[in-house]
């Protein structure tokens, strides 16, 4: 029985030796093949430009022979290799190489052809350009080792026959081995897998305690792989408190995977965004684990951080922009409005800018902008934000105030401050403020409309005189609304020239009899006969929308073709003057706009007179001196209108180029009852004297002042006394009573 059992146990093992040592055999030939057909292919890929130049004989033969030849040494160093050859696409020969002994040697037919037959063992792999072969490579290689290892393998099965008592042990190890080996490969090649990752992958158990990780994980969080009894549970935050569970559960209710955003952390303590994905690995009868991938996302927090910047900042002053406002505003209404609380909202425009980059250029007006900015952030309190919304506008969000009046003094001081001259460069400039403020809920009832009624609360301000503090009111809308309407009809107006220009006689005094030789064009804006607005309605809406120099040059125009159509019909001798507004003096338009009404209209010198303010020429005095200068040589005057309302320098107007000064109407109204107006005009009389300058006085309604102003040497004088501001046609009428040497000339 036990010879029975023996030979049955010696012919199942000899028939496993038998099947063994055939799979043995055929692995080994495969991995002799599979690694004849490695060399094979790299040599195919790295002389097939070599060859392809041999197959087009697009270069030089040689070189490309020299070129093969060099690969096909590199390949040699291994006695594996017995030989290889290189053959064109027609079976031709290109190079071989063939190991003689130790050295390897250019295969030659006569001396190596015995030696290459001899050799078995081949595979050739073909040499491609796109989908054409246009070669082939063939490699012969040596086998010894095959048979040695063959031959002990054969030995270890039968000694394993002979010994009977190993039969158990040997059938035990096989199964292992047949039953280990591959996964044991598949296992370490996970492993290097996951070692040659960039991104941190690690394996944790279920209550997050650190089983594995890979090198990737080790450099981004700075755990060591050598010291894991000191390794935390895991490197980023909410492990194992919330992210952690609420993955968990996922994970366990059947989720595929779970992933989200972490904040990482490194073992020196300090933190980087991160971007994890966690899967649950559930294997039977083992403990599951949890497998993670760990992405360090800096670059693309920082990535967003930046366009959000672009998105939210303003780009030269680096505050909040006007979306970053808007979205803010609506944050806060909404929470004032659940919490029966109130914001405030400030709307600020600098009163100068234009005027700064128009006259300086856009570098200096880009320092402004920066230098206001941070004279205003430094008064506001730390919980106030300033916004910049709009090239000079700025809007400022109060969330903790106590009454109006907290309101008020804010925007007071941020007026105050833009007053005040700054430094830019070697330019001293002032940007003045206007401002305006609005209420939730008190006046407004959403984001949308506390934004439009601090807006027209602001230019309310400026309509005020600038630099002003304005509260939005129901009336300041209906005003608002007004003005708006004035605007539109305006451009209408001029667009179809539905103004008109009427004049006031201005009365020469110097003679015993009083001559009138000139009048002043005021503007009129009637509709048959009908007044549409006044001129105190609608000139502050054009200067305030910059309508005014379009305005003006309509009035220039006009006042041009009235004087040339007078003299056609032979009303000669008659002056007019035109009011000039400050924007319009700063113009670059201005003088080639008069030159060429001048020239086109026949207006000789004296005919056109220009009354400008005080203020017209402050601003920028050097600027307006010249200016004046180029129109004087055009041949018309200049008069100083206003007269003692603004500034009143002295050293103004010594080097002003004007040759009148208009007192204005508030010192003549209370002549010469009121004796500081009396003494005021006897100065202004003296100064005029002194400067030789001619003065005019306006708003002469009673005799008594008529009286006054000759005795006291007053040039010219207008007003109701002789009459009010009359259309062309009853002007010249009028003229034809009161100057008879008109009538005669014609």
């Amino acid at each position: 029985m036990f010879i029975i059992l023996s030979l049955i146990t010696f012919l199942i093992m000899s028939g496993f030796v038998l099947v063994r040592y055939q799979q043995t055999r055929e692995l080994m030939i495969s991995s002799l093949e599979e690694r004849g057909m490695a060399v094979a292919s790299r040599v195919a890929y790295a002389v097939r430009p070599a060859v392809q130049d041999l197959y087009n004989k697009e270069h030089d033969e040689a070189y490309s022979i020299s070129m093969v030849s060099a690969i096909l040494d590199s390949e040699m160093h291994t006695e594996f290799v017995q030989g290889v050859m290189v053959y064109g696409n027609f079976g031709q020969l290109y190079v071989g190489k063939v190991r003689a002994g130790y050295q390897v040697e250019t295969f030659n037919k006569t001396i190596h052809g015995g030696f290459w037959s001899s050799l078995n063992n081949r595979v050739g792999y073909p040499v491609q350009s796109g989908l054409v072969t246009i070669g082939q490579v063939e490699v012969r290689y040596k086998d010894d080792a095959f048979k040695d290892d063959l031959y002990q393998s054969l030995m270890l099965e039968v000694a394993q026959i002979l010994v009977l008592g190993s039969i158990l042990v040997g059938s035990l190890f096989l199964s292992l081995r047949h039953a280990l080996v591959r996964p044991m490969q598949a296992l370490e090649v996970n492993n290097k897998a996951m070692d040659a990752l960039t991104e941190a992958v690690f394996v944790t158990d279920l209550q997050g305690a650190l089983l594995d990780a890979n090198p990737a994980y080790c450099d981004m969080t700075g755990w060591q792989s050598d010291n894991t009894e000191e390794a935390p549970a895991i490197y980023f935050s909410g492990w194992p408190e919330g992210n952690f569970k609420e993955a968990l559960r996922l994970l366990k209710l059947g989720h595929e995977g779970w992933s989200g955003e972490v904040i990482g952390h490194r073992h020196d303590g300090r933190t980087f965004p991160a971007w994890l994905s966690l899967n649950l690995v559930e294997i039977k009868n083992t403990q599951s684990t949890l497998v993670g991938v760990l992405s360090d996302i800096t670059e693309k927090k920082e990535t967003e951080s930046r366009l959000l910047s672009l998105a939210y900042l303003d780009t030269l002053t680096q505050i909040p922009n006007r979306h970053s406002f808007l979205s803010q505003l609506d944050v806060e209404v909404s929470r004032a409005a659940r919490e029966e609380s109130s914001v405030g909202l400030i709307y600020l425009d600098l009163d100068n800018f234009k005027w700064i980059n128009d006259r300086y250029g856009h570098d200096i007006g880009d320092q402004v902008l920066i230098a206001v900015t941070r004279i205003f952030k430094e008064r506001l309190r730390e919980y106030d934000v300033l916004y910049r919304i709009g090239g000079d506008e700025f809007t400022i969000i109060i969330t903790h105030y106590g009454s109006e009046h907290d309101l008020a003094v804010i925007g007071k001081d941020l007026v105050r401050l833009a007053n005040q001259p700054l430094l830019i460069g070697q330019c001293s400039v002032r940007p003045g403020a206007s401002v305006g403020i609005s209420r939730f809920p008190e006046e407004a009832s959403s984001a949308s409309e506390l934004i439009t009624q601090a807006d027209s609360a602001m230019y309310q301000a400026k309509d005020s005189g600038r630099a002003q503090v304005r509260f939005y009111s129901s009336e300041l809308n209906e005003l608002r609304k007004k003005q708006q309407q004035i605007e539109d009809k305006l451009k209408e107006a001029i667009r179809q020239d539905g103004l008109q220009l009427h004049f006031q006689p201005k009365a020469d005094l110097t003679g015993d009899d009083i001559c009138f030789t000139s009048a002043e064009a005021l503007i009129r804006w009637q509709n048959q006969g009908q007044t549409v607005f006044y001129p105190d309605e609608f000139i502050p809406v054009a200067e305030r929308t910059n309508l005014i120099c379009e305005l003006g040059y309509w009035v220039i125009r006009r006042a041009c073709l009235q004087i040339s159509q007078w003299k056609q019909a032979g009303y000669k001798g008659v002056s007019i003057a035109v009011n000039l507004s400050p924007k319009q003096l700063s113009d670059q338009g201005l003088f080639p706009f008069i030159q060429r009404q001048i020239e086109e209209n026949g207006i000789e010198q004296g005919e056109l007179e220009l009354e400008i303010t005080e203020y017209a020429v402050v601003e920028d005095f050097l600027e307006s001196v010249s200016r004046l200068n180029n129109l004087k040589q055009l041949g018309i005057s200049v008069t100083m209108d206003d007269f003692g309302t603004g500034y009143s320098s002295l050293n103004y107007l010594k080097k002003l180029p004007i040759e009148t000064m208009k007192i204005d109407r508030s010192f003549i109204s209370r002549l010469p009852a009121a004796p500081e107006d009396s003494a005021i005009v006897i100065a202004i009389f003296a100064m005029a004297k002194a400067l030789n300058l001619k003065v005019v006085a306006e708003g002469v309604e009673t005799q008594e002042q008529l009286d006054f102003l000759r005795q006291h040497g007053c040039h010219m004088a207008q007003g109701y006394l002789f009459s009010p501001a009359l259309p062309s046609g009853e002007f010249i009428h009028w003229l034809e009573n009161h100057r008879p040497d008109i009538s005669e000339a014609r």
